[in-house]
């Protein structure tokens, strides 16, 4: 299978990819293979296609396969405040989707390595992440990154209990 991998960094917009990222979205959603999804709305996404996040899209052919974020930090979210580590030097991997008919493959760990590398090759010495506890996918490709679960909280408005994952790069 060749894949066409794509990064797009942290300076430019990706609203070109838009309307396939919410077909990607809705197909996910749909399989409920990932019932912890944020809202597909078009605005959600654009802000997640904007500046400050490295963009990674897989293609096969011309058909978007999977995208993955790494969201560069100018400060903690709210959700890390309590940890002690500063923003401007952190950024977090976030927001990863795999067309269901592409599970298992390897390409979560693919792009989730890709995006260890872009933050090394940045200057990032802080990774973090956040993981659903019965996620054991994602939870594991995280681990083999060097992620450790540091904390366990309910976020997102008291809705989502996720694992807190930390590196230091």
């Amino acid at each position: 299978m060749a894949l066409d991998i794509k990064v797009i960094d942290k300076n430019t917009c990706a609203l070109s990819y838009r309307d396939a990222l919410l077909a990607l979205t809705v197909r996910v959603e749909a399989s409920h293979a990932a019932p912890y999804l944020f809202p597909p709305t078009p605005s959600f996404l654009e802000g997640i296609l904007g500046k400050e996040m490295t963009k990674v899209f897989v293609f096969d052919g011309g058909q978007l396969i999977a995208y993955a974020v790494l969201k560069h930090l100018r400060e903690l979210p709210g959700y890390l405040a309590h940890l002690d580590y500063p923003g401007e030097h952190s950024a977090m991997i976030y927001f990863t989707l795999v067309h269901p008919d592409y599970r298992g493959r390897g390409i979560n760990s693919q792009i989730t390595a890709l995006r260890v590398a872009e933050a090394k090759k940045i200057g990032v010495k802080y990774l973090f992440s956040t993981v659903h506890p019965d996620n054991t996918a994602s939870l594991k490709t995280l681990q083999r990154v060097g992620l450790k679960a540091i904390d366990k909280r309910i976020m997102f408005d008291e809705q989502l209990l996720r694992f807190i994952m930390f590196r230091a790069l």
